[in-house]
């Protein structure tokens, strides 16, 4: 995997150091200082894969294009006896890219060091000569920024542990990852501490960062008389790591292990629960439909089996107003039922509610119950391949507690199983509908007057029969719909169903004042006759006279 580092060291003359000897170092060439008069030559070493100058934006001085008038111009610029003649990036590059993505990566952090801090910089990219995975670039810059006219101020906002020191130190990290991104490397960087990033990582509970990150920092080998010093320092730290790390990997295997026993356990809770929910459902929109069938026959159910199409709308009103009028229930029970009716809708969508909450929780305890599976295999893999010996002891079992059905549907259901073995509600389908006199019922609404056939009209009839029309259809699709569409549907059904009674009740005002209006009519018809009844014995009055 990619990792992080990006040091920031300066080169003082009171030290000894001389920007034109490390530059010579860097890019593996011969430089002569021409203040001291010494040659410093590298040409010998190997391990440079790319050597870059970079510069201001701008035209700048000619003696730019030559490495060793450069440098030298650069530690002419410097006149004290102790001044900081140069400052260098050591940043590590991603070991799983190629030379030219690196490259890429390198020009793209240099080219933004440049343009915000003014200086020039030498790139120098080396490979490992023996850790095949030690890819780095040394960015050696001029502590002064450059002009046309050569340099000029000291840049100061790399001194000491600035906040520009942070901020390019998160802009490194920033370019690799973007590159790593690019190229499709799944490898990341964090330019931050060990502390900051585990403590980041327990707050995510993300166990493998924070197995990852739960290690002391391995320092870096230097060479020269102390390497072998910082040789045995780095081992012990590497040691110490790796007991860490073992622990930590036996730890989390078996709290892992028993929260994914306590998560199976959860979900088959949720799922009994779920069928549960799911029966009490159907009991419910069973007894809606008993009901909704006996509100709107108004207990004749087996008018339902009627061919009655070729009545009109009004001869239909007419004929189970008037020869099943015996055969209705009772005002105060189809009151009840139509509050039984009620409840039942209630209950469905109560329970609805209550599956898709449960629906909703068994799926976030599958999602994070394959989470703990995919974390189990990782650690118990992690184990095997580091020879970590580790044992599952036997827990107590977790227990859920005992489901409890949310729902209030016993009385309901118990209503149910009488309805269906027609116990209590027998005598409310004991019409029989074969002895009806169908022609009759014909001949006394044709004899309604025009004006009483004219308020009852075809329009409320055909609202009566669309509303129920709708209320039918979307019944249907609420025994046949997937669970997560009972919501809406019973929703539809419920303003369906208020449609359907308005109608039913303007229908039935429109039958009363029918009915009045014919018997006024009735009425004014006797009473013109009674006017008119004197009439012939008037005019037999009056012919007698004339003959006499």
């Amino acid at each position: 995997m990619a990792i992080y580092r990006c040091s920031l060291s300066t080169f003082s003359r009171a030290k000894g150091h001389s920007s034109v000897k490390a530059a010579a170092y860097r890019a593996r060439t011969t430089l002569l200082d021409t203040v001291s008069g010494k040659t410093s030559n590298y040409s010998n070493r190997g391990g440079l894969a790319a050597n870059l100058m970079f510069f201001p934006k701008g035209e700048m001085p000619a003696w730019c294009k030559d490495l060793q008038a450069f440098w030298n111009e650069a530690e002419k610029a410097e006149t004290r006896v102790n001044s900081t003649v140069a400052r260098e990036f050591l940043i590590a590059l991603p070991h799983e890219m190629d030379d030219q993505q690196r490259l890429a990566l390198t020009q793209e952090i240099t080219r933004n060091l440049v343009d915000r801090f003014g200086f020039a910089a030498m790139v120098s990219i080396h490979h490992p000569d023996k850790d095949d995975k030690n890819e780095h670039v040394h960015i050696l810059t001029t502590t002064r920024k450059l002009e046309k006219t050569g340099f000029t101020a000291k840049v100061r906002e790399l001194d000491m542990r600035s906040k520009a020191v942070e901020e390019v130190r998160e802009m490194v990290a920033n370019t690799i990852n973007k590159h790593l991104e690019k190229g499709g490397y799944e490898a990341r960087v964090d330019h931050r501490t060990l502390e900051a990033q585990l403590e980041e990582a327990t707050e995510k509970q993300d166990i493998k960062k924070i197995i990852e990150l739960d290690r002391e920092p391995v320092p870096h080998v230097f060479r020269g008389k102390n390497q072998q010093k910082y040789e045995e320092k780095r081992q012990k730290v590497i040691e110490k790591n790796q007991k860490r790390y073992e622990k930590n990997i036996r730890q989390f295997l078996v709290a892992t292990a028993e929260d994914a026993q306590n998560r199976s356990n959860i979900i088959q809770q949720l799922k009994a629960k779920q069928d549960k929910t799911e029966e009490q459902i159907k009991t419910a929109i069973k007894a809606y439909d008993y009901l909704s069938e006996l509100v709107q026959t108004k207990g004749a159910s087996k008018a339902l089996q009627l061919d009655l199409a070729f009545l009109s709308p009004l001869e239909k009103s007419i004929f189970f107003d008037v020869n099943f009028s015996h055969n209705r229930l009772p005002p105060d029970k189809l009151e009840k039922v139509q509050v039984l009716k009620e409840r039942t809708l209630n209950e469905a969508e109560k329970l609805t509610v209550i599956q898709q909450d449960t629906s909703q929780h068994l799926k976030t305890h599958k999602a994070e119950g394959q989470k703990e599976a995919g974390l189990l295999h990782w650690l118990t893999h992690q184990a095997k391949e580091n020879g970590i010996r580790f044992e599952l002891k036997d827990q107590k079992p977790f227990v859920p507690e005992p489901f409890k059905p949310n729902g209030v549907l016993s009385g309901i259901e118990n209503l149910i199983s009488k309805m269906e073995h027609r116990k209590t509600i027998e005598p409310m389908f004991q019409t029989d509908f074969e002895h009806c006199n169908i022609q009759q019922a014909k001949h006394q609404a044709a004899s309604l007057p025009p004006s009483a056939r004219a308020m009852v009209g075809n329009n409320l009839m055909a609202r009566l029969a669309s509303a129920a029309s709708s209320v039918r259809a979307l019944e249907g699709q609420l025994r046949t719909c997937k669970p997560e569409q009972r919501a809406e549907l019973l929703g539809r059904i419920r303003e369906a169903d208020k449609e359907l009674q308005a109608a039913n009740r303007a229908l039935d005002e429109a039958k009363s004042n029918a009915l009045a209006a014919a018997a006024q009519e009735a009425e004014q018809a006797r009473q013109m006759t009674a006017r008119t009844s004197f009439i012939p014995e008037l005019t037999l009055k009056l012919d007698a006279k004339d003959r006499r």
